[in-house]
């Protein structure tokens, strides 16, 4: 009958929708587990390497941290931050946008609305500058922070299909001194006003630079 067969069709377009989403999951899941392993490794050596920084003294400047940060430990940190942020985000209830409307998204939606990137490419670069021409910068990258990015975007469905507009930005910048980390092993230096206004130029001015409009 035309019947069985129409709901034969939605119950298997259904299966098929909720297979790509576990399938994606997976993904996503798999991903951080291999950060995380990443990351415990960097934590283990750091453990190991509990001796003085061999790759240079750290220059002295004004307003210095009193204690430098390793290169392992800021790794760490910023796995551990980013991902709390991440699944704060992916187990909220509900969202409240900027003109007080509710959004509400299941974990699915985020496949197309989430983006997370570094600056791992640019690290490897300062680390085979830095390193020793027999060094692997590649090998080295998981014991080095990375200035990792997160973001979410909430969309609102426009009259035709494929359009939109952007609601509201929850986006996650780490904003480490790559620079000294790849060079020292290490950073004394606190967050200044220079580094707040690099992340807030990135932040607003799109790929091509020009500007976007705020979220």
């Amino acid at each position: 009958m035309i019947f069985e067969d129409e709901v034969a069709q939605i119950v298997d377009a259904e299966f098929n929708q909720l297979r790509d989403e576990r399938a994606w999951i997976t993904d996503e899941l798999a991903a951080l587990e291999a950060e995380r392993a990443e990351v415990e490794e960097t934590q283990a050596q750091l453990e190991r390497e509990r001796t003085p920084l061999q790759r240079g003294e750290l220059p002295v400047r004004d307003n210095e941290t009193i204690d430098p940060v390793r290169a392992s430990e800021a790794r760490i940190a910023e796995f551990d931050y980013s991902s709390r942020f991440e699944q704060a985000v992916y187990g909220a209830d509900h969202i409240v946008l900027p003109d007080g409307d509710i959004f509400t998204a299941e974990q699915a939606y985020w496949r197309d609305h989430h983006r997370r990137q570094d600056d791992r490419e640019r690290m490897c670069e300062l680390l085979t500058d830095a390193s020793e021409a027999d060094a692997d910068a590649e090998a080295q990258l998981g014991h080095h922070p990375l200035s990792r990015h997160s973001r979410f975007v909430v969309e609102r469905s426009g009259r035709m299909p494929l359009t939109g507009s952007r609601e509201l930005t929850i986006e996650l910048r780490i904003q480490a001194h790559l620079e000294t980390f790849a060079h020292y092993g290490a950073d004394n230096r606190p967050a200044m006003r220079v580094d707040l206004l690099e992340v807030i130029n990135d932040s607003v001015r799109g790929p091509n630079g020009t500007i976007s409009r705020a979220s």
